[in-house]
């Protein structure tokens, strides 16, 4: 990644959002747990960065930050994200949202079109995400008075979808407070939220809704075991005589060089590797995912630049 490059691909947007943005990276590059920047391609930073800017709204780390999902870079939009792009569709909007819980009480009412509410909290000072009962948004300006709320079952069920898990679960409040406005801006600001909702929508898989937790992860690795698989599918036609043993003695004498690994990443051989497994020991099958996961992200976008 060329952060000067990006920059300068960069230099029709504002100049003042670019340096955040390019700061932002830096600091991302510079943080050892992020080993999926060191694959990142200029293009990627670029794009992603100018379909943020769409909403003139603009990657800072803060309110909108970045993530690799599957190999690709996914964007974050938080409750002040959604918050400020509102603010600038319609600047004279009061808006008002907060997370209810237990003890606490809520009334809301809809008379002739005005949103009347009340919340008194019980305990401003020891509030667990344990104890959350939901959540709710209320916004008024020129267009209307509008409200949405979020229940505890609902936000469960938003979390049971999410690709984000992790962040549910570190900051609960948060994702409760950010489900209320953004059902709310799907719902009666639909025009201005288009962009947003399908770029944050990545962030959710609408087809596990229902599905046990447990049985979710089950799902998703067959998922990937699928796309390494139909990844490297033609290339391992053209080889489909090699000796499958002969294939699992190599990656378990060096699987845990990680410059062997480097070196020997194509299509051809992992495809093999995966078709090897095939048949074996379930537990097996699970355990290579594992360890194909952890390089997958970093080695498949390595791959795909030298395409």
């Amino acid at each position: 990644m060329d952060l000067l490059n990006i920059e300068k691909q960069l230099e029709n947007q504002p100049k003042d959002k670019v340096k955040v943005y390019i700061n932002y990276l830096q600091t991302l590059i510079n943080d050892d747990k992020n080993t999926w920047t060191k694959s990142a391609t200029d293009k990627q930073m670029i794009d992603v960065f100018e379909k943020v800017a769409i909403d003139k709204l603009y990657i800072d780390g803060d309110i909108i930050t970045l993530s690799p999902k599957k190999g690709k870079i996914a964007v974050d939009y938080s409750y002040q994200a959604y918050r400020k792009k509102l603010l600038l569709e319609h600047p004279e909007s009061i808006i008002d949202a907060s997370v209810v819980y237990q003890g606490d009480e809520f009334y809301f009412s809809k008379e002739s079109g005005k949103v009347l509410y009340s919340h008194s909290l019980k305990n401003p000072f020891n509030q667990k995400d344990a104890n959350i009962i939901g959540a709710y948004c209320i916004v008024k300006n020129k267009l209307g008075e509008f409200i949405e709320i979020i229940s505890k079952d609902e936000g469960e069920k938003m979390r049971e979808v999410a690709k984000t898990k992790n962040v549910w679960d570190s900051w609960r409040s948060r994702m409760f407070l950010k489900s209320a406005i953004k059902r709310l801006s799907k719902s009666f600001f639909y025009d201005s939220f288009k962009n947003i909702e399908v770029i944050d929508n990545e962030n959710y898989d609408l087809s596990l809704a229902g599905v046990p937790e447990e049985k979710q992860q089950e799902i998703i690795e067959k998922r990937k075991f699928d796309t390494l698989k139909k990844e490297f599918n033609v290339q391992y036609k053209q080889y489909i005589g090699d000796d499958k043993e002969e294939i699992k003695a190599k990656w378990s004498k060096n699987k845990d060089n990680k410059e062997w690994v480097k070196k020997m990443y194509n299509r051809v051989f992992y495809f093999n590797l995966i078709m090897a497994y095939e048949g074996s020991d379930k537990q097996d099958y699970i355990d290579l995912f594992h360890t194909l996961e952890e390089i997958s992200d970093e080695m498949i976008a390595t791959f795909q630049n030298r395409k």
